[in-house]
């Protein structure tokens, strides 16, 4: 949408579990103390984003994940990767320049691991 985030401290965290027993377990931190708040200043670090402002995680937890895993990395831009963590948790993380190449990216590996067509307001 054009904006530039300049004063941000974003958490996020992410803890998948079967049985109570950790499947995937992942942590962001936007923002730090030495760039201040400045997320596009964070998101320029090549170690952190390379300059991309957007940004998604999939992860799937089916018995047939590592079935998709060749035609989802088919699928994938180059900013992406997909990986086994077990051979039934499929994880995918992925970068873009923004949110509509990022869903544009995104929307065909998404249809292809739920069998289904993603609603109309992805495709706006």
């Amino acid at each position: 949408m054009g904006e530039t985030l300049r004063e941000v401290m974003f958490r996020d965290r992410i803890t998948i579990t079967r049985a109570g027993s950790p499947l995937y377990l992942d942590g962001m931190d936007l923002g730090s103390m030495d760039l201040g708040g400045d997320a596009t200043a964070h998101l320029a670090r090549p170690a952190t984003a390379n300059g991309a402002a957007a940004m998604a995680s999939v992860v799937m937890v089916n018995a047939k994940a590592s079935n998709h895993l060749g035609a989802v990395r088919a699928l994938l831009p180059e900013t992406a990767g997909a990986s086994l963590l077990a051979e039934d948790v499929l994880v995918i993380r992925q970068l873009a320049s923004d949110s509509f190449e990022l869903r544009r990216s995104l929307i065909p590996v998404l249809e292809l691991l739920s069998h289904n067509a993603l609603p109309k307001s992805w495709r706006l």
